[in-house]
Parts: structure tokens; sequence; C-alpha cells
């Protein structure tokens, strides 16, 4: 081996160790989705599933949001505290289905003004609002517990 291929070899590892520590393990592109260490993120509609890349068993299902499903990967491939793991996976699933009640609510408001029916409006712009104020607060708290 020549002195500069050892040299690199070096700050690549170095490189690693302080990525590791950083609980982040480089990401790389594969035909079926996308591998961090052993653990391989598929997109699922607009939902992220996480599988174990050797024996392809499914380890979360339904991720929402992006940061959150990268970050459980990562805790994964590094064998990090599988709380932390846990409760970002609540977190997310929190944001879900708030984002899913906003839908709900968005959707029967729409209903409502085509009826021209107001008290049944006003109903759900409140309560599309509420679903909306709840969202945006667990999608705060997910993307938090990620950093």
């Amino acid at each position: 081996m020549t002195d500069i291929q050892k040299k690199l070899d070096r700050v690549i590892r170095k490189v690693h160790k302080t990525l590791a520590d950083q609980d982040f393990v480089i990401p790389q592109k594969t035909n079926e989705g996308i591998l961090i260490g052993s653990v391989l993120m598929v997109s699922n509609g607009v939902y992220k599933d996480l599988y174990d890349a050797r024996s392809m068993r499914l380890l979360y299902e339904g991720i929402h949001l992006n940061k959150c499903a990268i970050k459980i990967a990562n805790l994964i491939a590094l064998q990090r505290d599988h709380s932390k793991i846990k409760e970002i996976f609540n977190a997310d699933q929190r944001f879900g289905s708030a984002l899913q009640d906003y839908g709900a609510f968005k959707d029967k408001l729409i209903k409502a003004k085509k009826n021209n029916d107001e008290f049944k409006q006003d109903l759900y712009i409140a309560r599309m609002l509420h679903a909306r104020d709840k969202y945006e607060t667990a999608k705060f708290q997910a993307i938090r517990l990620t950093l």
C-alpha cells in the first residue's frame, strides 16, 4: 500500500467515526431504495418503510416524515437506543394521524360548502384549524427528536 492510500484510509476511517458519533451513516442509493448501513429505506407512496437489508424483514412501516425515517434508519444501523427510535416513530405517527384528521375535515368542509350548510362549514373550519395546529405541533416535536 502506498503512503497516500494509507493516509486516505485514515481520513476515511476518521470521517466514518465522526459521522457515527453524530448518529449518521452514509446512505447509498440502490435499485430497491436507499441503504443506510444494514437498513433499507423504501418509498411506499408518500410513506417510507424500513427493512432489515439482510433478511428483508419489515422493521417499520408507514413513516410520514423523511427526517424521521432517515434518523430511525441511522439509529438502527448504529444499534443505538431503541427507546429513542420508538419515541421518534410514535411522534411521526401522531403527526400522520393529525394530518389525516386535517384532510378529513377539509373534505367535509368542501361538501358543506357545496350544500350551503353554514353551520357545518363553521364547525368543520374550527375542527380543521384545530387539526392543523395539532399536526404542526406534532411535526415540530418529531423533527426536534431527529436533531
